[in-house]
């Protein structure tokens, strides 16, 4: 009966260390998948947010790498200002020159496609005209003054023979001049209340004009009052600053033989008349 009695007590014990290893091992299991879980949801968190986070990141790298296209323009001349003086210069016929930025400006394109006309004393057909200064008419308050500015016109098609003649000038001598160190020819032509001062020169096989003009109102005396306030302006003065501007004309060429321009160094800008 011992014998029995100590089988029994044996296999009892055995089983018992069994059932407590089995159970501590499933506690460790159980403990371990709980930490592997744990340990996976952050980087799953951080998946999640790095997803998340790259689309509003995508598009700045690519406007970064491909901005946005621009229209080209019809027209290859700038304006660029610096200080009191603003830049107009086209590269595709080499010609820079400076202004009052206070001064108007109007872009040759941007007339033609306004429809507004454009003259020119070229003796053939072929004129192009590239940009109009304009003195603006606060620099001459009461006075008789209306409108100065300086044109500048480009033909191509022209000899340089050519180039020295001038539309309807028949009874005009032209005179020998020069623009900047280039030489060149002038001619005047006077009106009731107008003076127009035309300049050609022949370079890099182009003739290029200029257009000084300068016009007065015309005073009919309808408000006698008024009229009295008014003073005449002072053409010398007017073609001083519209001679100042043609100073500082460049025209430049490339060693290719391509046209480019080329700026001048500044200068200050007119003091205003006393009046």
């Amino acid at each position: 009966m011992k014998c029995t009695q100590i089988r029994e007590f044996v296999s009892t014990k055995i089983n018992f260390a069994i059932a407590a290893m089995a159970a501590s091992g499933l506690m460790t299991l159980v403990a371990c998948s709980s930490a592997g879980k744990a340990a996976q949801a952050p980087n799953r968190a951080g998946q999640n947010a790095a997803s998340q986070a790259a689309p509003a990141q995508q598009p700045e790298t690519q406007s970064a790498a491909m901005p946005l296209l621009k229209p080209v323009s019809a027209v290859s001349h700038s304006v660029a200002r610096r200080g009191p003086l603003a830049t107009f210069r086209d590269s595709d016929f080499g010609i820079s020159m400076q202004y009052p930025w206070q001064y108007g400006f109007k872009g040759g394109h941007k007339l033609r496609v306004k429809g507004e006309e454009t003259v020119n004393g070229f003796v053939a057909a072929g004129g192009v005209n590239l940009a109009t200064i304009e003195i603006p008419a606060g620099y001459y308050e009461k006075t008789d003054f209306e409108r100065a500015f300086l044109t500048v016109n480009v033909n191509r098609k022209l000899t340089a023979e050519q180039c020295s003649q001038f539309q309807a000038a028949e009874a005009l001598t032209p005179v020998k001049t020069k623009i900047a160190d280039a030489d060149a020819m002038m001619i005047e032509q006077t009106g009731d209340n107008s003076v127009t001062r035309t300049y050609h020169t022949s370079q890099n096989g182009a003739c290029y004009e200029f257009v000084l003009g300068f016009e007065t109102k015309d005073g009919d005396g309808s408000d006698q009052g008024e009229a009295e306030q008014v003073k005449p302006v002072s053409q010398k003065q007017v073609f001083a600053r519209l001679e100042k501007m043609l100073e500082t004309v460049q025209i430049d060429e490339a060693q290719d033989g391509t046209a480019v321009a080329s700026a001048p160094a500044g200068a200050d800008v007119p003091p205003q008349p006393k009046q």
